[in-house]
């Protein structure tokens, strides 16, 4: 077995008793890792503000790997990796859902507010918001990577770094038509055709 608790304040030392803890992949202003245990005794965490799973993992292997006493990440069941899209203010206004299938398929889902606090199965209306809004408007004069999809969005950001806001849109290639690309008006961009592992 293992212990659950002391991973937990490894990864976050100032990790409460229950709920979701600080991502330690980004700066993690509201906690938004999960973690528990799921079968065969296998460790589950998720970054729910978006973070590349691999990228978590690695994290979370540096900082409580002895406490892992040898237990493997779960990997042979499907995987939901949740990318949320913020307004230039930071605010949450739409979500993917993208699910590694254990055959090794991927499925992609949008989430929107349901003006209840929580989030429905619908995705926007009208056009398309970008990856990383929030991002693109602290950063004026930053260089902007356009990625397709979130998740290479996430690894063209961890390796160019500062100077660089990665974005993307909703739906890959066939979703590029919606998306509302104004907040790129009179900025350099840069459309990336390689990938980041």
């Amino acid at each position: 077995m293992i212990d659950l608790k002391a991973i937990r304040l490894a990864v976050d030392p100032k990790a409460p008793q229950t709920g979701n803890i600080h991502c330690p992949v980004h700066d993690d202003t509201h906690p938004s890792l999960s973690m528990s245990v799921g079968p065969g005794d296998r460790l589950l965490v998720c970054c729910h503000a978006g973070c590349e799973q691999g990228a978590v993992f690695d994290e979370v292997r540096r900082r409580a790997g002895p406490l892992l006493n040898g237990h493997r990440f779960a990997t042979g069941t499907d995987a939901n990796i949740t990318y949320v899209y913020r307004d230039a203010k930071g605010e949450p206004i739409a979500r993917v859902i993208r699910t590694e299938r254990a055959d090794g398929g991927k499925d992609f889902r949008q989430q929107t507010p349901d003006g209840q606090g929580g989030w429905q199965w619908k995705g926007p209306k009208g056009s398309t918001p970008l990856y990383r809004l929030d991002e693109l408007a602290k950063a004026p004069g930053a260089i902007v990577i356009a990625c397709e999809g979130e998740k290479a969005a996430d690894a063209a950001q961890r390796r160019l770094g500062v100077g660089y806001v990665a974005t993307s849109w909703m739906g890959g290639v066939a979703g590029v038509n919606r998306a509302d690309l104004s907040p790129l008006a009179g900025r350099d961009v840069i459309v990336l055709s390689v990938v980041f592992q």
